[in-house]
């Protein structure tokens, strides 16, 4: 367990190896942690700042070259750096779970919840109908659906975005 003298000065001083691009990160981290940063230690924070920056990261590659790419056979492949984004984003949920920054958490740490967010973005909604299609497309193609996603997400999709899905 860190000592307390650490752990009372976690709201203010990131670690020293932490690029400064993602001190404010850190800060804004601690402060949605409120009381329960005295209950974790600079490190952990800090590492929770890299996998987001690493996420980031990802995404930017997969934004730019699109989700499906050019296999080595010239068909189309899930993108590679898809499987890395999947972990970094498990890991990145671990932690934010320890550390108090989802309702579920925050409840089962303190006892009391926090509010839950306004629900879905429209790229969280982007997202679910890609990855309908991709499984409707797996499906048609006879391969097993591994994007399958859930009736109440693509609803909610379809309802943010003002999309109406052909019957199937």
């Amino acid at each position: 367990m860190p000592n307390a003298r650490k752990l009372a000065t976690i709201s203010h001083d990131p670690p020293r190896d932490l690029p400064k691009h993602l001190r404010p990160i850190f800060r804004s981290i601690v402060r949605q942690m409120g009381s329960l940063a005295g209950l974790t230690t600079p490190e952990t924070v800090a590492r929770l700042c890299r996998l987001r920056d690493q996420e980031s990261e990802l995404q930017m590659i997969i934004d730019r070259d699109g989700m499906l790419v050019a296999g080595a056979r010239k068909n189309l492949v899930r993108h590679p750096m898809l499987t890395p984004l999947k972990d970094v984003r498990r890991e990145i949920t671990r932690l934010e779970s320890q550390l108090g920054l989802n309702p579920n958490s925050l409840k089962r740490i303190s006892g009391r919840a926090k509010p839950k967010e306004q629900g879905m973005t429209e790229q969280d909604a982007g997202m679910v109908l890609l990855f309908h299609e991709l499984g409707r497309e797996a499906e048609r193609e006879g391969r097993e659906n591994q994007w399958a996603v859930e009736p109440d997400e693509l609803d909610e999709a379809c309802h943010l975005l003002k999309v109406k899905l052909p019957a199937r």
